[in-house]
């Protein structure tokens, strides 16, 4: 009869998972060990498109934010609109478009042929404010 409750409680204990700790090894055997995966039901409660909660997203007024654009607080162009206009000397340049034509009798460019460069300007020295005529 003895022997029938230890082979029960014996069964009992094996089907819970309870092991004697010195056959337990590897991560599983230390404090810090937890089960890494969450449960389906915590993994993603709602469904990206589906909260029962609206989500507040703070406003403000658009003269009450800081503006953290480069050209606003750069005091060397002060007086510049982005794209090189420059308010305080307005230069006005006229370009005939019949100047710049390629004639017909200019040889195109072939191999073997080496290519004339233009004048060579430093990267910080602009002309036209960087716009080519």
């Amino acid at each position: 009869m003895a022997k029938r409750i230890a082979e029960t409680v014996t069964g009992f204990v094996q089907k819970l998972g309870l092991r004697p700790p010195w056959k337990v090894t590897g991560v599983v055997s230390t404090v810090e060990y937890k089960e890494a995966l969450p449960e389906a039901r915590d993994f993603r409660r709602y469904a990206p498109g589906s909260h029962p909660v609206r989500p507040s997203v703070p406003h403000n007024q658009p003269e009450h934010v800081y503006n953290t654009r480069y050209y606003p607080r750069d005091t060397r162009r002060e007086g510049m609109l982005v794209g090189g206009t420059n308010k305080k000397h307005m230069v006005t340049y006229h370009v005939d478009p019949r100047e710049d034509a390629l004639e017909v009798s200019a040889v195109p460019p072939t191999a073997g042929v080496p290519h004339k460069w233009g004048k060579k300007v430093g990267v910080t020295e602009y002309e036209n404010n960087g716009y080519t005529l």
